[in-house]
């Protein structure tokens, strides 16, 4: 029941999830990594709105990991 209910909110839930992650950062870091959308300046942001959609997938989908 909790993977159907996440696979169908899964915008609204990687976008709480990316929020979560970045809250204890200071307002000015978390605004930056939030915004700033080029990877070479903010890597720390790309590589949290790349990977955890991607590991909400692995969760639903029960696949194993390394």
């Amino acid at each position: 029941m909790l993977a159907e209910l996440l696979s169908h909110n899964k915008d609204a839930f990687v976008t709480q999830w990316l929020e979560a992650a970045v809250e204890p950062y200071s307002e000015n870091t978390r605004r930056f990594f939030l915004s700033e959308k080029d990877p070479f300046r903010n890597p720390v942001g790309q590589s949290l709105r790349v990977g955890l959609p991607l590991l909400l997938e692995a969760i639903l989908d029960g696949r194993e990991t390394a």
